[in-house]
């Protein structure tokens, strides 16, 4: 930062990934920085902070725990063998499956279980016709055969892609070059919304369950292990811990969430008094945040170290701002919604009357709320 002239004291966000080299509160990359700025803000990658959400979730579950390594084992006995490979890829291509191979999970890519999950359901059965020939003569075949040729295996595989279908376009929407703020609560609350829905399993793979699982055959030809597998149960334990999660890590009064609110999304379409109200409580905690003079304090050697910094602005005169500004975006019908584009305008024809609030927003339109890519 130096060497390009960027004082650190004028750098007002850090984005990470989470690692504790990052994060740690003592010697981590952000706790070092901010001895320089203490307003410096510490933002966790909204992209990270949902794969912990669902992975965390997914090893408090036995269940879904041994139906993550049955697939781990299912793509290492493929990658172990062309020749087990080729035979797959003649049946896939005799029962007019499509010729894919199978995913690997990585635990901090949440994105790559819902990848293997749609493999897995997509050439399904051709895997469970390759496993009944090939068990006769391959034990490592045989194995497989009977984990996944399980009512428990089949209905864990439809339900879970019903479950991870919104997380994964959320995923994918945090996942872009430039994250909008204004979205993060509006997309969170949309999945959570989708989430609750697989409740009543009166989703797209589960009413597909209905017609592919009957008895104990699955696709009318192939002989399934019924066992003492609850689905609701499996269902209800992981949609509500992954929601609790969710709710956790994108909390309503996180600063990031609280920046939200300068995009003024819903202003055009409420009535006067609740314009009047609208994200007094976020610009409050924006400006405690930013209009307050904050200490760091840190032990090099068994010395305090303390560094102080003043008020970024005038957060007494910001409140009075966002009362009247709000009336002014109305009035002149601007554009509400991205963030960037609104604040462009504000800015250009607006700045001197807004000053304090354009000095939050930039400081937002500059957050990375996003760091990096699952």
């Amino acid at each position: 930062m130096s060497e390009r002239g960027v004082p650190i004291s004028k750098v007002m966000s850090f984005g990470s990934d989470g690692a504790s080299a990052m994060m740690g509160k003592e010697k981590g990359v952000a706790a070092i920085l901010r001895r320089e700025n203490p307003h410096m803000h510490n933002v966790h990658c909204v992209a990270h902070r949902l794969a912990l959400c669902t992975s965390q979730v997914a090893e408090k579950i036995e269940s879904l725990r041994k139906h993550q390594q049955v697939l781990t084992d299912l793509f290492y006995y493929f990658k172990g063998s062309s020749q087990r490979d080729a035979r797959l890829h003649a049946i896939q291509e005799i029962l007019d499956d499509p010729c894919i191979v199978y995913k690997e999970l990585h635990s901090v890519r949440w994105l790559s279980y819902f990848n293997a999950l749609t493999a897995v359901w997509r050439t399904l059965d051709s895997l469970l016709t390759y496993l009944a020939e090939a068990s006769h003569k391959d034990h490592k075949a045989g194995r497989m055969k009977k984990k996944i040729a399980t009512e428990s295996f089949i209905a864990t595989t439809y339900m879970m892609i019903d479950a991870m279908a919104p997380v994964t376009i959320l995923s994918q929407s945090f996942q872009k070059e430039n994250v909008d703020v204004a979205l993060v609560k509006v997309k969170t609350g949309e999945c959570i919304a989708n989430l609750q829905k697989v409740y009543t399993f009166d989703t797209p793979y589960m009413q597909k369950l209905k017609e592919d699982l009957k008895g104990n055959t699955f696709k009318e030809h192939h002989q399934i292990t019924r066992n003492n597998f609850s689905q609701e149960k499996i269902a209800k334990n992981f949609i509500d811990s992954l929601v609790d999660n969710i709710r956790c890590r994108f909390p309503a009064d996180d600063l990031l969430t609280s920046f939200g609110i300068l995009a003024m999304r819903p202003i055009s379409m409420m009535l006067k008094t609740e314009v009047d109200r609208y994200g007094d409580e976020e610009i409050d905690r924006l400006c405690t945040y930013y209009g307050e003079t904050k200490t760091v304090q840190w032990e090099i050697s068994r010395t305090i170290e303390r560094k102080t910094s003043d008020p970024v602005g005038d957060f007494v005169k910001a409140k009075s701002e966002w009362a009247f500004l709000k009336k002014v975006v109305l009035a002149e019908k601007y554009h509400q919604g991205v963030m960037s584009k609104l604040w462009h305008l504000i800015d250009y024809h607006h700045l001197r009357g807004f000053s304090q609030l354009a000095q939050v927003s930039s400081t937002c339109t500059n957050f990375s709320s996003t760091y990096c890519w699952m």
